[in-house]
């Protein structure tokens, strides 16, 4: 029986268990529904910035905002010891008007001359993806008649390592690593309107290895940059610090394998019309390979970033990555999305109905559709919690159910696995799905065939118990 814990927080374990609270808020403002508590990431900055100090090094975490649309997280944000990485004109508006000032915010992302424009009136760092968008930040800042020298990141792609060997995939974004020279020769140009922070990279893995390729061809850079005159002293590492979902690696390597064997046809299926996620049976033998998240993982957070600075590079006398930041004094730049958030969302909705399928099979539709969940075409593996408001049926722990969506979709299956669970639900119940902050609950969300897109809510623990805010009204200094 395959089984996929989530890790619950102390605060989100409390705040669920006051169902009369819960309970209220759906039947109040509607299903979907997202939970957010702002004053989860405190305790995530506090544990990146602890890694800065044992280094020795000195920098700046920055909150990548694409990784959720609250406003109650941007704001909260405002009031810590970080900045934030906008990657849209709306983003820096958002930024600004939840209390960061420009220098607090980097822009990353494709940009357009509206939200340069914007960013050069308020004097932000550009973390500058190309050549021509460097031009483009040069001709608006003249025709502006900016008088702030524009703070400048060039990102750059396409390492090679001579000590390190790995697979690398061609990536969208950056500057080839190859044209440093001409990247420099074109900021040499405008020597008295630009503020040359340093180099950046933006890697689409979660992979150690290519982090560090990466991180060892920038600093290899820097020498570079001095000999045309610059002084830099940046390097931004961009975001992929992982989370750990699941309570238990045992139960994840289980379910898993329970997983692989019924695809194999060994077990019974598991899946909605035999899916996959990438592998196949061939003659009894799994060909593919299995293309889902790895929701277990032990080196996530801030433990994978200490883990990236104590690598030791040998083209540098074998000294850690952390040492050599240090000792040429680099501030390091962190982007964490994912990490920034671990904890500060759940996802909320009612059941609408039970019923069974032409093959037997039991599904419980909700009001929520895939997309308020899923990244892409991600499968989420957490199992929800279930919160029961009658006597429900107990169900054989052996048979599991089948979550299905709102939409007129054979494809709107909130999981194309079964989940397993104790007893089927009534009609009215409610389902959590936990720690979906991290890109989960809006960043493919939509209102299609006109079904709403969850409203925010905003929660914070009080001594007196919760107290709840919608998500444009928190405040940190009313959650006091």
């Amino acid at each position: 029986m395959m089984k996929f814990t989530p890790i619950v927080s102390h605060t989100i374990k409390d705040f669920i268990e006051d169902k009369a609270t819960l309970i209220s808020l759906v039947d109040g403002l509607g299903s979907p529904l997202n939970v957010i508590f702002p004053q989860a990431i405190k305790q995530n900055i506090e544990e990146f910035l602890s890694v800065f100090k044992k280094h020795f090094i000195n920098g700046k975490v920055f909150y990548a905002h694409k990784t959720n649309k609250s406003n109650s997280i941007v704001r909260q944000a405002s009031f810590e010891n970080v900045n934030i990485d906008v990657a849209s004109e709306n983003e820096l508006k958002s930024a600004l008007s939840n209390g960061f000032t420009g220098d607090r915010i980097e822009a990353t992302g494709p940009k357009n001359k509206g939200f340069i424009s914007l960013g050069l009136q308020h004097n932000i760092i550009f973390n500058v993806d190309n050549l021509e968008e460097f031009n483009q930040i040069i001709s608006l800042s003249s025709h502006m008649k900016n008088r702030n020298k524009v703070k400048i990141i060039l990102r750059f792609s396409g390492f090679k390592s001579e000590s390190i060997k790995v697979l690398s995939k061609y990536s969208r974004f950056g500057i080839p690593a190859n044209d440093i020279d001409i990247a420099l020769d074109k900021l040499s140009e405008y020597k008295d309107k630009i503020k040359f922070l340093g180099f950046s990279f933006h890697l689409d893995t979660i992979d150690l290895k290519e982090k560090v390729i990466a991180i060892e061809n920038c600093i290899k850079f820097f020498n570079i940059a001095r000999d045309y005159g610059f002084e830099p002293h940046v390097l931004d590492i961009g975001g992929g610090f992982k989370v750990n979902y699941i309570e238990n690696q045992n139960e994840w390597n289980n379910s898993i394998s329970e997983l692989k064997e019924s695809i194999l046809g060994y077990k019974e299926s598991v899946t909605w019309n035999n899916q996959s996620f990438g592998i196949h049976n061939d003659k009894g033998v799994l060909k593919g390979a299995l293309n889902i998240y790895n929701y277990y993982d032990s080196l996530t957070g801030s433990k994978y970033l200490d883990e990236l600075l104590s690598t030791k590079l040998s083209s540098f006398q074998n000294r850690t990555i952390g040492t050599i930041l240090s000792e040429n004094m680099i501030d390091l730049y962190i982007e964490p999305g994912k990490a920034f958030v671990n904890q500060a969302g759940i996802t909320v909705s009612k059941v609408n109905f039970i019923k069974q399928s032409s093959n037997g099979d039991t599904l419980i539709g909700l009001g929520i559709k895939r997309t308020d969940l899923v990244i892409g075409d991600q499968e989420l593996f957490l199992d929800p919690v279930i919160i029961h408001n009658k006597k429900d049926m107990p169900l054989d722990k052996n048979k599991g159910v089948y979550f299905i969506g709102n939409l007129c979709l054979e494809t709107d299956l909130i999981f194309k696995h079964k989940v397993f669970i104790d007893k089927i639900p009534s009609e009215g119940d409610i389902v959590v799905f936990i720690n979906t902050a991290g890109y989960f609950m809006d960043f493919n969300s939509s209102d299609t065939i006109k079904q709403p897109i969850a409203k925010k809510v905003a929660i914070s623990k009080t001594e007196n118990g919760f107290k709840w805010y919608s998500d444009e009204l928190y405040s940190p200094m009313n959650a006091l």
